[in-house]
């Protein structure tokens, strides 16, 4: 062995994996947000002018503006009530819209900025990713089948800030930005982890699909340790941490808790679940030649309220070309397509698994996540297809396909602007009846210290109850609900009576209810709306039930015009004397 004559084979180093460069965010990227967003801006004018002035939230929306209120003054550790008497995981939504809340003026009216600037954001987000990861070829048709689907929702869907509603759009910006970070963004997967929180916490039907693409999103940060993939996973635990904080201490504090009473329902609940076809059934549909998003909402079952798609076998033709990208996607050199396919075809799976496993009615307010997931879908076909195109033409064929695009958007966006004209107060009814319903209320209330114990006597009066409550407290009026575990959880501890001084008693009551309180000794009418006076409800009654006795079917048009004349809702004052009456409890079909 001669000294120096051999070279030293140095073991194999492990390299990092090639770090993804995404396109700068540039005047072109704010000049596509902008155009999206100038239907949204004119919304928001419209709504401050046009509701400022009377408009009072109702029903579930009213709760919600309950608890928004209680920031900063109460603990807020919960998301919105469900039906099953239990509250959505966490409180994010809350503490997102305290702040704006109180800038535009702490009423009613502010909710709907809230919902507004969320779904804003949410447009703003999916379009940037999209072209700060894909590129123009991307970002177009993002943004067009994104306008498509604005202008197909029903008007007010934007504005609302019902938790099933404010959540869709969000859902679509998290999955960008899950994208962005598996392509290496170290911000995206922080960003990613709050905004998945959100859908998640705002409404619980989000959790498996926020919590399957974080998993992968988990996964290829994992893989990218050696980069700054690990780094925006240490942030993104941070981040979770922070967020789940609120309701993982209120499940400490109190017995049963949340958590404790989510997994007890849905682990004893008898209500039947789905099966994986028509899970499949339902996210084909948006497939299918003329998908609700492309279209707008029809196809809804008037009894069930759930999706024709049940019953029916829609051909997902439209999944066809996305299949047949995932494919050439797969086989290709292109790791930023390869991980945003990923994304898509995960959740679509666990999409498909996650209806199957809805138990009760799968009512189609809660399914407009699919829409969104579609479009996205479509737009990466028309991207792929887009970009095969072009290697085939030259680029002077190629500037007529952009100018179509971009005068595709403008349109779409024109459109959006028009209809703005065609803006309409939310809950138009309710919030006419609440407002003269609560008018009374404040007049006719005695002049002395004290609680105002408040009641509904069914669903219908329930609507009422929350708006009510945040209209008196506006007023500086201390009222509160009966002590009960639901009203504990819905409304929150400090606004159920618990003992001392009532200044008033008060019951809402709709319908034939009304009739039924009015017959109770004390009972007085303080406030009323309807067709028919309350001293001529009994002589409608008694009409009523002759023809009903006679044998007069119920579609009968006379029976129909006097069961209209007997719509009404009413709020009672009680006697205070004998305590609290405890009411049946209402409720929920």
């Amino acid at each position: 062995m001669i000294h120096g004559s051999e070279t030293a084979v140095k073991p194999a180093r492990r390299t990092a994996p090639e770090r993804l460069e995404p396109e700068p965010i540039g005047a072109l990227t704010w000049l596509l947000v902008a155009v999206a967003l100038v239907p949204l801006g004119l919304a928001m004018v419209r709504v401050l002018t046009g509701t400022s002035a009377g408009f009072h939230a109702t029903s579930d929306n009213a709760l919600n503006e309950l608890l928004v209120r209680d920031v900063g003054r109460h603990p807020v550790l919960l998301g919105p009530f469900s039906r099953n008497d239990w509250s959505h995981p966490g409180p994010l939504f809350y503490y997102l819209t305290a702040i704006p809340y109180r800038l535009f003026g702490d009423r009613s009216s502010a909710m709907l900025v809230n919902a507004l600037l969320i779904n804003g954001v949410a447009i703003g987000v999916t379009i940037t990713v999209a072209k700060r990861w894909g590129g123009l070829a991307l970002a177009l048709p993002v943004l067009l089948l994104q306008g498509l689907m604005i202008t197909s929702l029903p008007l007010g869907f934007l504005e609302n800030p019902w938790n099933p509603y404010i959540t869709v759009l969000p859902f679509g910006a998290f999955l960008m930005v899950a994208w962005a970070a598996t392509c290496g963004d170290r911000w995206a997967y922080p960003a990613a982890a709050f905004i998945g929180t959100f859908c998640m916490q705002t409404h619980i039907g989000y959790a498996s699909l926020v919590i399957a693409v974080l998993a992968w999103c988990g996964w290829r940060a994992w893989r990218g340790r050696a980069g700054d993939g690990l780094v925006g996973g240490w942030w993104a635990l941070a981040v979770l941490a922070v967020l789940w904080f609120p309701p993982v201490l209120e499940q400490i504090i109190h017995y049963p808790g949340n958590f404790r009473t989510i997994f007890h329902y849905f682990r004893t609940t008898t209500e039947p679940a789905h099966t994986i076809t028509e899970g499949a059934r339902v996210i084909g549909a948006q497939f299918s030649v003329a998908p609700d998003w492309l279209v707008g909402l029809r196809d809804i079952n008037p009894f069930s309220g759930q999706p024709a798609a049940l019953t029916s076998t829609p051909v997902p033709v439209l999944l066809i070309p996305f299949g047949v990208v995932v494919g050439l996607v797969v086989r290709s050199g292109d790791r930023r397509a390869r991980h945003l396919v990923a994304v898509l075809v995960i959740t679509l799976g666990v999409g498909i698994l996650t209806l199957a496993g809805t138990v009760g009615s799968m009512y189609e307010y809660r399914l407009r996540w699919t829409w969104v997931l579609a479009g996205l879908c479509i737009a990466v076909t028309i991207a792929h297809t887009a970009r095969a195109v072009a290697r085939r033409i030259t680029g002077q064929h190629a500037r007529p396909v952009i100018a179509v695009c971009v005068a595709g958007t403008f349109v779409l966006g024109a459109f959006g602007i028009a209809r703005t004209t065609s803006y309409v107060r939310p809950d138009a009814r309710d919030t006419k009846t609440l407002s003269a319903l609560a008018t009374a209320v404040l007049r006719e209330l005695p002049k002395r210290p004290g609680v105002v114990l408040i009641n509904a006597t069914s669903f219908s009066s329930l609507t009422y109850l929350p708006g009510l409550i945040a209209i008196m407290e506006r007023g500086g009026v201390s009222a509160k609900v009966e002590n009960r575990q639901v009203n504990r959880v819905s409304f929150g501890i400090h606004r159920v009576y618990t003992g001392g001084p009532l200044r008033a008693r008060l019951v809402i009551a709709s319908g034939t209810d009304i009739d039924a309180i009015a017959t109770r000794p004390g009972a007085r009418i303080i406030a009323y709306v309807g067709r028919t006076p309350p001293e001529r409800r009994a002589e409608a009654l008694r009409t009523f039930d002759r023809l009903t006795a006679r044998g007069v079917t119920a579609f009968d048009s006379r029976l129909i015009a006097l069961g209209e004349d007997l719509l009404a809702d009413a709020v009672f004052a009680l006697p205070t004397s004998s305590g609290p009456h405890r009411e049946r409890r209402p409720s929920r079909p």
